[in-house]
């Protein structure tokens, strides 16, 4: 498996791994791309989903720094489909409707400009919830009605105004629901609204979806490629390297597949010491103070355990350590058990309530007493909040969330 997908609420992962073998990741942020390139060493990077407002978005610079090293990133979808008709011209390939229709400025058969960043925006709740869809993407609201129009449900005029009435709403408030609210505006139309309720439960289509299915098949039939060659040149600004070093500091992404990890409690702490001495060696903490060595192995033990010292600038990331751990468990043939768990778990959570603030503190004494009595079969530690930290920078807080997250999976008749 050499390939990484970021990926979130467009398509499930566990309906991805159907399709492809890969590494799937969460939605695409600032830095992520660089990360990935640096840690997993992939063959391919493709981005399905991105963040475009909440935190900062992909970056251009980083995803040229990857093809520059021969890595073929592929878009499609969502984000991915915006960032590869922007960089197309620089070696990034797209694929599917969504890509041609910001490569064209335009998306059939309407007129209008195809141009805008909040064609694929949505709201959705975070990872633990499954990246449940809170809205609809413009952009699928435009193939919904527009197979309305083709099966002959409404008319091309109406189809041509209601998509105006949604992109006139916040990318955060499109649906159908408020689409509809917002058509009792139209004079004349009340046949066909209903007429076309009645028809989008069954009909409705998500143009992000079958774009991400059709990236995913051709990943999947590609064959082997060699590096792909580029035909620019990589230019190393002040302001890439200053991104660089604040990227090589980072604190690590969360990741559902490392969480279940943390929940194994001796085993968890066994492989961590097996990937540092594999990666230092026993004799590490005893090199002389002064020399170089003995710094980028202070720097090293220090950020990957948790923390951070920033301006090592040849460092790795932050999340070395996390991303080590999770390929010895890909060496040994166990990582797909904790993939489909984690997946599992997401998918039955998300039909749950799962709030840690709501427990009163002889509750959170509960949970952690069945915790470590139960599961781990040890006595609790007198410092959580100590224990928390030794799993890779977990507050109190945090760790009593994974752990109620646990109980909850484990007791799906409470």
């Amino acid at each position: 498996m050499n390939d990484v997908v970021f990926i979130g609420p467009t398509m499930d992962a566990a309906d991805c791994r159907e399709i492809l073998d890969a590494r799937y990741l969460p939605p695409a942020r600032y830095g992520d791309v660089y990360r990935a390139a640096i840690t997993l060493e992939p063959r391919t990077i493709a981005i399905v989903d991105g963040y475009f407002n909440q935190v900062p978005s992909v970056w251009h610079k980083e995803i040229l720094w990857a093809m520059h090293r021969g890595i073929r990133v592929y878009g499609a979808a969502s984000m991915g489909a915006l960032r590869a008709a922007e960089l197309g011209d620089f070696g990034m390939q797209g694929v599917g409707t969504v890509f041609n229709a910001y490569r064209e400025g335009r998306f059939p058969p309407y007129e209008d400009a195809f141009e805008n960043d909040d064609e694929v925006a949505i709201v959705h709740g975070p990872a633990t919830l499954g990246y449940r869809c809170l809205s609809t993407a413009l952009v699928d609201v435009r193939a919904t009605l527009a197979a309305a129009a083709r099966a002959g449900v409404i008319r091309g005029a109406t189809r041509d105004a209601l998509v105006e009435l949604c992109r006139r709403r916040f990318y955060a408030e499109r649906g159908y629901d408020t689409l509809f609210d917002d058509a009792r505006e139209l004079d004349g139309l009340s046949t066909e609204l209903e007429a076309l309720k009645a028809w989008i439960p069954s009909h409705q289509v998500s143009v992000k979806r079958d774009d991400a299915t059709r990236l995913l098949e051709r990943l999947a039939s590609r064959g082997d490629e060699p590096a792909a060659p580029v035909a620019f040149r990589f230019e190393q600004t002040t302001l890439w390297d200053r991104a660089v070093n604040e990227l090589s500091c980072a604190p690590a992404p969360p990741s559902p597949v490392f969480d279940e990890l943390r929940l194994l409690g001796d085993d968890f702490f066994a492989l961590r010491e097996l990937v540092l001495d594999e990666a230092f060696g026993d004799g590490a903490e005893a090199a002389p103070a002064d020399s170089d060595e003995a710094v980028r192995d202070a720097w090293y033990r220090d950020a990957l355990l948790g923390g951070s010292i920033a301006g090592y600038r040849d460092a790795a990331p932050a999340h070395w350590l996390t991303e080590r751990m999770l390929a010895r468990l890909a060496d040994s043939g166990d990582l797909e058990n904790f993939k489909r768990r984690a997946d599992d778990k997401a998918r039955v959570l998300a039909r749950r309530i799962v709030n840690v603030g709501a427990l009163d503190e002889l509750e959170r004494l509960q949970l952690m007493d069945w915790y470590f009595s139960e599961r781990l079969g040890r006595e609790m530690p007198d410092d959580i909040d100590a224990y928390a930290a030794s799993l890779g920078g977990l507050d109190g807080d945090g760790f009593h969330e994974l752990v109620l997250r646990e109980y909850v999976y484990s007791h799906p008749d409470d």
